[in-house]
C-alpha cells in the first residue's frame, strides 16, 4: 500500500472512531475529513483515490468462502 493509501485509511480509520462520540466531534471530524480528502484529490487526482478506496475495500473483504 502506497503513501496515498495509508493516508486515506488513516482518514477513514480516525472517521469512523468518531462515531463513537458526541455530535460536535462528529460534525468537526467531518469538516476535517472532507478537507482531507479534498487534499488527497487535488494532490493525487480522482482516479487515483477511487483506486485506493477499492483497494482499501478488496482488503476488507473475507478472501475465502465462510461455508
Amino acid at each position: 500500500m502506497g503513501d496515498m493509501s495509508v493516508r486515506l485509511g488513516v482518514l477513514l480509520l480516525r472517521y469512523a472512531a468518531a462515531m463513537d462520540q458526541g455530535q460536535d466531534e462528529i460534525a468537526k471530524l467531518a469538516d476535517e475529513f472532507r478537507a482531507g480528502l479534498r487534499e488527497l484529490v487535488a494532490e493525487f487526482g480522482r482516479p487515483a483515490i477511487n483506486a485506493a478506496l477499492n483497494e482499501l475495500r478488496d482488503d476488507a473483504s473475507p478472501s475465502g468462502s465462510l461455508h
